[in-house]
């Protein structure tokens, strides 16, 4: 992995809220199918975490898109970026 730069706080935090809302969608949906015994209520639960999932998935992928044209990063469709919450370095895995 090599370091592809570096954002603010603000832009950080902006991305890791989502980011916990898609770990937190995801314990729920092991929750409701590990929980609920009632099936009709199971799949309209289970549809619903995953519409909101989706929705957030968008969310996601609008801030990284809106980051990498702000900075101007070059990065083909095999890369992938990863945030370093830490520090806030953006690190592109190859």
């Amino acid at each position: 992995m090599k370091v592809m730069g570096y954002i603010d706080t603000y832009e950080k935090n902006k991305i890791l809220v989502i980011y916990e809302k898609m770990l937190a969608l995801k314990e729920l949906s092991y929750s409701v199918e590990d929980y609920v015994d009632n099936k009709e209520e199971k799949n309209s639960l289970i549809k619903s975490i995953k519409l909101d999932f989706s929705n957030e998935e968008i969310n996601y992928e609008k801030n990284w898109n809106e980051l990498i044209k702000k900075y101007n990063w070059k990065i083909d469709s095999s890369e992938n970026l990863i945030l370093n919450f830490n520090d806030n370095t953006v690190l592109i895995k190859e």
